[in-house]
């Protein structure tokens, strides 16, 4: 009812509209889905990262008796990792995704994350093998590095249900942080705090093979978003 309606109409009103236009109505569902869908983005990527980490982790050291992150590293993970998450709130949502009601199981969206973290676990492991000949200090160093890249990918990919290339472009402050993150995560094993959290120097070839797992797994999780998308989405 319109706001001068009669005393029992505004009573009996479920929605009392202030001027007389639905447009009021039209935006608050809009603003619900946007809300919604940016809270759905933070839960899948936290969730998905944490879920795929803990399942690599338990794996490696039932199997090798070897931890392959000190919990100080694995804190500084989740602070470098955590803060990008929270920008999500600024990061520009795809019209698509706005056009049809809000229709989410939750044992669909744990589906969901099953299999983005199975995927992160694949190439954990795939991660091991390739280092599994070198120290425990540079595995710690490495998986701790690569492990940081991988979520922020994680991000840039499940920000949308659109492919990278299509998804609307990523807000300048969320783009920010994303770098911000990645440029500490890469520069602290070359720093001298790095006896702190007991990281050792990475060699050329060692940053070259992480740079083309996080491309490779970026890759993996675009097709998985494409496979699935009907079911995800």
């Amino acid at each position: 009812v319109v706001n001068n309606a009669s005393d029992i109409a505004r009573q009996a009103g479920d929605v009392i509209l202030l001027e007389k236009s639905l447009h009021p109505i039209i935006n608050a569902v809009m603003l619900s889905r946007r809300a919604f869908t940016k809270v759905r983005t933070y839960l899948l990527c936290t969730l998905t990262g944490n879920i795929g980490t803990l399942i690599s982790l338990t794996t490696v050291v039932v199997i090798s008796q070897q931890i392959p992150l000190l919990p100080i590293q694995i804190l500084l993970n989740n602070l470098l990792t955590d803060p990008p998450l929270l920008f999500l709130l600024s990061d520009r949502i795809s019209e698509n995704s706005l056009q049809h009601p809000v229709k989410d199981e939750i044992k669909k969206f744990f589906k969901i994350i099953i299999i983005f973290a199975a995927i992160s676990s694949v190439f954990d492991f795939l991660f091991f093998f390739l280092f599994r000949q070198f120290d425990i200090s540079v595995l710690r160093t490495g998986w701790f590095v690569f492990s940081v890249l991988a979520e922020l990918t994680l991000v840039v990919s499940l920000r949308s249900e659109l492919s990278i290339f299509k998804a609307p472009r990523i807000s300048k402050i969320l783009t920010i942080a994303l770098i911000t993150c990645l440029a500490i995560a890469i520069a602290l094993p070359y720093l001298p705090i790095k006896t702190i959290f007991s990281f050792v120097p990475l060699t050329s070839p060692q940053l070259m093979i992480l740079a083309g797992l996080t491309l490779v797994y970026l890759g993996a999780n675009e097709v998985a978003k494409r496979i699935f998308r009907g079911y995800l989405f």
